[in-house]
């Protein structure tokens, strides 16, 4: 199972949601740091997505420099010009930047079991 937060393998964090019923497998929200378990219980007690953390704004950061060093790569700045493969691409860096990068942040305050 995965965290529902990151989608990175879970590591024995839970929240389960006291107005559903019990044993009911819908209920338990797993996730793989007290990080992402503080962000699925803040959005079940409010309703909202929180503003992005500090991880977060590093990680977009990141991911637009390797973004921006794609385009210019193909020599393009515009992004309606983009082929197909070069608009996947163009998504892939940026999705797999942002996602690698929260991961290794979020790794360095990992509980160490």
């Amino acid at each position: 199972m995965s965290c529902i937060v990151c989608r990175r393998d879970h590591r024995g964090f839970s929240f389960t949601d006291p107005c559903t019923p019990p044993f009911e497998h819908l209920n338990t929200f797993r996730a793989c740091s007290m990080f992402c378990l503080d962000v699925i219980h803040h959005y079940w007690k409010v309703g909202d997505v929180i503003d992005p953390t500090r991880h977060e704004t590093q990680a977009l950061a990141l991911a637009s420099d390797k973004a921006g060093e794609y385009l210019e790569s193909i020599q393009k700045t515009d992004l309606a010009t983009l082929t197909p493969e070069e608009w996947a691409t163009f998504i892939q860096t940026v999705y797999e930047t942002s996602t690698g990068e929260i991961a290794r942040l979020t790794d360095q305050e990992a509980v160490p079991f």
